[in-house]
């Protein structure tokens, strides 16, 4: 196993990734609340998302790291950097954006040694706090973060009129 910064020609093969994620939270969210989630696959949504993946792999604030086994990418983490301006003195956060390893590799310890990878990319940027967003039905990727130390912070409420 191998953890590295990825390469630009690879950007689009964490496409596969990105649906295999959202095919995943329709099944947690429930038709209800898929309004609030991009859960389209098609051509469009994979340029957009695309579009942003590789604006943000060229931000020197940003660190998108793949787990290779055997020379196939099994999974990935995003982050980048936030400056929260409103806060005296400003303030560096980071963020993780993706947290992904595919269905077949998990339960292995290899998510923790990404997001070790991806936290200690996070201290060397002298990042205080980081935060990522996870939807609070998906029980069992509550408690995978919860091992790695991340505490619910807020908790955001919706529902249909």
């Amino acid at each position: 196993m191998k953890i590295r910064k990825i390469k630009e020609c690879e950007l689009d093969y964490l496409w596969n990734f990105e649906k295999e994620n959202r095919e995943y939270d329709k099944k947690i969210l429930g038709e209800k609340f898929w309004p609030f989630y991009p859960s389209i696959i098609n051509g469009k949504e994979k340029k957009i998302w695309l579009k942003d993946l590789k604006k943000s792999f060229r931000d020197k604030n940003t660190n998108i790291l793949v787990v290779e086994i055997g020379g196939k990418i099994v999974g990935y983490s995003w982050a980048h950097i936030c400056f929260l301006e409103h806060l005296t003195p400003k303030r560096k956060t980071g963020c993780i954006e993706e947290f992904f390893l595919t269905e077949k590799f998990r339960g292995k310890g290899i998510s923790a040694k990404l997001m070790d990878e991806t936290i200690k990319w996070f201290k060397q940027k002298d990042v205080e706090f980081v935060s990522l967003r996870v939807f609070s039905k998906n029980k069992n990727v509550v408690a995978v973060y919860e091992k790695f130390g991340f505490e619910p912070f807020s908790i955001e409420m919706k529902r249909r009129v």
